[in-house]
């Protein structure tokens, strides 16, 4: 009888070191689960894992662009930004002096410049426009520097030309703009400008037509081939740029 109370004391133990084991291993999973979701997908759009037909895949390239460090002020950036893109026109000048058949405008982004805020991702840009000869959608433009675009807390500048080959523009506003992400790196945009200046122009022009966002979004997908979007609000007061 001792033996036998003695036998069943022992398994008793056992199978309470066994359930606890199982309650330390559920632990374990559950905070690795956790951890795992905290840094999976982030999207706050409601527009993510769009899928982009062969019509709309067709991007361009900005004609100049660059990036700035999180420790420049937006001040000497931009001071720098538009030194290069005096340099650029200097070197690119329009062929027919006087009448203006192409544009120029600028898109920056800034990245949020906490934690995993930036990404690697593919981005593009796109833009409404209304002019003196109507409307115009630009395609899908791909952002992308050489080296690393869209660090935590960096500003990327991107220079777009924009050519009306049968017409000429007397005047031109952006309506609004889109940004999208593809793919599972997810992206926190700070901020999103789009501004059409006279400066950045192969022929005189007054005026400024901008729209400026500061979203504070994630963009992000839960597949490698998802898009997802960030459309500005239609401003219904953009400014002109007039030549």
């Amino acid at each position: 009888m001792k033996n036998l109370i003695f036998k069943k004391s022992i398994l008793a133990m056992l199978l309470g070191v066994v359930f606890i084991a199982c309650e330390k291993s559920e632990e374990v999973f559950t905070e690795d689960a956790i951890e795992f979701t905290d840094e999976g997908f982030k999207s706050e759009t409601g527009n993510h894992d769009q899928v982009v037909s062969a019509e709309e895949t067709k991007v361009e390239s900005p004609v100049l662009h660059m990036r700035f460090d999180k420790n420049l002020s937006e001040e000497e950036a931009e001071h720098a930004w538009n030194n290069a893109v005096k340099d650029y026109i200097d070197k690119n000048p329009n062929l027919n002096k006087g009448v203006s058949t192409e544009v120029y405008y600028q898109v920056v982004t800034k990245t949020g410049s906490q934690t995993n805020n930036g990404t690697d991702a593919a981005v593009q840009a796109s833009a409404d426009f209304n002019h003196s000869g109507g409307s115009f959608h630009t395609d899908y433009i791909t952002l992308n520097n050489p080296g690393d675009d869209r660090e935590e807390g960096q500003k990327d500048f991107y220079l777009i030309r924009i050519n009306f080959p049968n017409i000429t523009i007397s005047w031109i506003e952006v309506e609004h703009a889109h940004i999208r992400l593809q793919g599972t790196d997810g992206w926190v945009v700070n901020s999103f400008k789009t501004k059409i200046l006279p400066e950045h122009q192969t022929v005189p022009a007054t005026g400024v037509s901008k729209v400026v966002t500061y979203p504070e979004i994630w963009l992000d997908n839960t597949t490698a081939t998802g898009w997802d979007y960030y459309n500005t609000p239609i401003v219904l007061s953009p400014g002109r740029l007039n030549f």
